[in-house]
């Protein structure tokens, strides 16, 4: 076994194979690409459409139509308010519910760039989890009442992914929108939600069900597709290859922030390895990791086996840093450069912290971090005065 890996690809427009070797592959196709359908009693009678949220690409063909929108993520929920502005009624099926976050913040700044800060992760670290989960549902309850609203859910805020929609809540408070329990059965025009007797009428049932892992390229030797087996050494390396560095996932995880930054330094880590300017962990450690983070999962996350994808976004980056030599100094910088020390703990998160130093260092790093307040407000003046 080398370690290298053979590409067949297939020239669509001559029906051709090309065959091609390589010494590593990133697999960057994502996780939400084969859409999750569920199945209900009945569901066969039904004489509307049904149609995954994957398939949802405007509203204009649902204009004057009755709707039921399963499920309460985030394309749920984009689906659902888009439907609200064309149709009579839409209905929302979750059996769990959701905290529900907002965009605009304090002050009228991004949500994320007050918020997701290091020291807010600080915060979160030092406290207990059960103080912290109690802080932030108070004070999502106080823009609106989750119970009040049918939102309200069993889990704590911390154990599931976070649902960010501005619009939902005004859409409930006006009735455009309407929260529902879990479908039971299929009627031939409609559907009867759990613990109701009578018929809700619909033309059409859209599944926000999320999706399945698959890699139809890769065989199931190499990678499994069930998500409690989905081991990978920090999200990436597949251990039970005799090469693992060899093979890289990217961007195949579900953090507590933006996706990109973390793709990017992904990204870099496998550069760095397959250059051997980086370190690979050795076959125990790697196991040993994947060991602590399920245990992490399994204190996190209660129902662990459907968030084995789940991470806290901060911690993530700073895991990877730390392995590539770009993990910022904190102590060193608040004694050498307190203002930029100040604007790292203080300031928004940005991936610039992970160009100051180390591999592949950015001489502008640092200005950047400076202003990013400046170009984060730089959109809203439009007004000349």
């Amino acid at each position: 076994m080398t370690g290298r890996w053979r590409l067949t690809v297939r020239d669509t427009n001559n029906d051709r194979l090309i065959y091609e070797v390589f010494d590593g592959v990133m697999v960057c196709t994502g996780h939400n690409n084969k859409p999750s359908m569920p199945t209900y009693e009945n569901q066969h009678i039904f004489k509307g459409l049904l149609m995954h949220s994957h398939a949802f690409k405007d509203n204009t063909a649902f204009a004057g139509k009755r709707v039921v929108v399963v499920g309460i993520g985030g394309s749920g929920c984009d689906a659902t308010v888009e439907l609200s502005n064309v149709c009579p009624i839409v209905h929302l099926s979750t059996r769990t519910g959701s905290w529900v976050t907002h965009r605009v913040g304090h002050k009228g700044k991004p949500f994320d760039a007050v918020m997701v800060t290091r020291f807010f992760n600080t915060m979160f670290n030092v406290s207990p989890l059960r103080l912290a989960n109690a802080a932030v549902e108070w004070y999502l309850n106080m823009r609106f009442d989750h119970k009040l609203y049918g939102l309200k859910p069993k889990h704590r805020f911390l154990s599931k992914q976070i649902l960010v929609n501005e619009d939902l809540p005004k859409k409930i408070m006006t009735g455009s929108v309407v929260i529902k329990g879990d479908i039971q059965e299929f009627t031939e025009h409609g559907v009867i939600f759990t613990g109701e007797a009578d018929e809700t009428l619909c033309d059409a049932v859209v599944f926000a069900t999320g999706y399945q892992l698959s890699y139809p390229f890769l065989s199931e030797s190499v990678i499994s597709t069930q998500k409690s087996d989905f081991h990978l050494y920090k999200h990436i390396f597949p251990t039970t290859l005799t090469h693992p560095h060899t093979l890289a996932f990217i961007g195949i995880i579900v953090p507590t922030g933006a996706v990109l930054p973390i793709a990017e330094l992904q990204s870099r880590y496998f550069a760095l390895v397959m250059a051997n300017k980086c370190q690979m962990a050795t076959q125990k450690q790697m196991i040993r990791d994947i060991k602590r983070r399920k245990k992490w999962l399994k204190q996190h996350f209660p129902d662990w086996q459907k968030h084995a994808l789940e991470v806290y976004y901060i911690k993530y980056m700073d895991e990877l840093a730390g392995l590539m030599g770009v993990k910022p100094n904190l102590c060193k910088y608040f004694v050498t450069d307190p203002k930029l020390w100040f604007h790292m703990y203080f300031g928004p998160y940005v991936p610039y912290q992970y160009r100051l130093t180390g591999p592949n260092s950015w001489p502008k790093a640092r200005e950047a971090i400076l202003t990013v307040n400046e170009r984060i407000k730089a959109p809203f003046k439009t007004r000349n005065k």
